[in-house]
């Protein structure tokens, strides 16, 4: 067989091999990392084939390559704009969704924060479902995603299943729970996301910018967690430095402080809490207490939220008011948080299972 026909029969029986997208799709579209230009579309399948999307109604990319893991970077996208597009089958469409790119410069933004969600039972789902009806721009996730240990084999039930409304529409940014990195140190994790890691240089800490704001996401699982000379430390600290953000939001999965059952982390305001105060850190939200606690007022210039009800069983607090020289509002209910942000206001709602608000606060500058 000469070379040429030897690669013509290779292209075909990979044709041949791979059955019609819609019978394999295992892992529905999501997207990922979305820039005022670009923004990665991640889905999966049971067997290997070659992926093909159509995105802002005639722009059309192709995999070069055929894999069960597909990974589509969408580029040439207008800022501040909504996005459709439809995962394809030969002519077919198999699925689609609609994203939304952040402004180039200052606008509104729409955004929900939800964390401590992998469990698969139905009161996740029903978290999911309200999240999915406040149709957010892009979720900020406190980690937990996957109980109990982070495993490969549960993503599909206790991540993209329940989440598959929203991440088709909006992107989902993560941190590590201490229940995320129990398997493989986090390789399932890190093969579920594509996160923005160009200023990082990794994908455990990272941050992004959306209008006027910018996120900085922190892995707070890590055993050398922010000492004085780690790259997690010296990044956070030229990032926030850096930052022209009109507001910076810093999120991970420990607290800082809490009246929950794990109590607030000293190692977090020994080591973070002077660069939050020197770069002007306007909040903080974190998990892993499995309830909601605002703190009412600033400590140290920041403000201060847990958000850890999305879906796993509550834990009220056993060791309630260990700062009680803080006063809080404190509710063990499963919640997300509903937030806007416009100009120099930044609205945040506490939303439970059944749809209702519980808690309410208005942030000014």
């Amino acid at each position: 067989m000469t070379r040429l026909s030897y690669s013509v029969a290779a292209v075909l029986a990979i044709a041949l091999a791979s059955p019609a997208l819609a019978e394999t799709l295992t892992v529905k579209p999501y997207v990922q990392n979305v820039t005022t230009s670009s923004a990665i579309l991640m889905w999966r399948t049971d067997e290997a084939g070659i992926g093909q999307v159509r995105y802002a109604n005639s722009r059309t990319v192709k995999e070069l390559a055929a894999t069960t893991h597909h990974n589509v970077q969408l580029t040439g996208l207008p800022a501040g704009t909504a996005v459709p597009y439809q995962l394809l089958s030969g002519d077919r469409v198999v699925a689609e969704g609609t994203f939304r790119t952040p402004p180039a410069g200052s606008g509104k933004a729409r955004f929900a924060i939800v964390g401590d969600t992998g469990s698969g039972n139905a009161n996740q789902k029903a978290i999911a479902e309200r999240l999915a009806a406040y149709q957010p721009e892009f979720v900020l996730h406190t980690g937990d995603v996957v109980y109990d240990d982070g495993e490969e084999r549960l993503y599909p039930g206790r991540f993209f299943k329940p989440f598959a409304p929203i991440s088709a529409n909006a992107p989902v940014y993560p941190v590590f729970g201490n229940h995320d990195v129990k398997a493989e140190k986090g390789a399932a994790y890190l093969r579920a996301f594509d996160l923005p890691a160009k200023a990082s240089g990794t994908e455990r800490y990272y941050s992004f910018r959306w209008g006027q704001a910018e996120f900085f996401a922190i892995d707070t699982t890590d055993r050398d967690f922010m000492k004085a000379g780690t790259p997690q430390v010296a990044w956070l600290e030229r990032a926030l430095a850096s930052s022209n953000a009109t507001w910076k939001v810093v999120y991970g999965h420990h607290p800082f402080y809490s009246n929950g059952a794990d109590g607030g982390k000293a190692f977090l305001r020994s080591r973070v809490q002077p660069l939050f105060q020197k770069y002007g850190v306007d909040l903080y939200v974190n998990g892993h207490e499995h309830n909601y606690e605002r703190f009412l007022n600033p400590i140290a210039g920041t403000r201060y939220l847990i958000t850890g009800g999305g879906g796993a069983w509550l834990r009220p607090g056993r060791q309630k008011f260990q700062d009680k020289n803080k006063p809080s509002i404190y509710k063990d209910a499963y919640h997300f948080m509903a937030a806007e942000m416009d100009g120099n206001r930044l609205t945040l709602k506490a939303i439970d299972k059944e749809g209702k608000m519980f808690d309410e606060v208005v942030l000014t500058k």
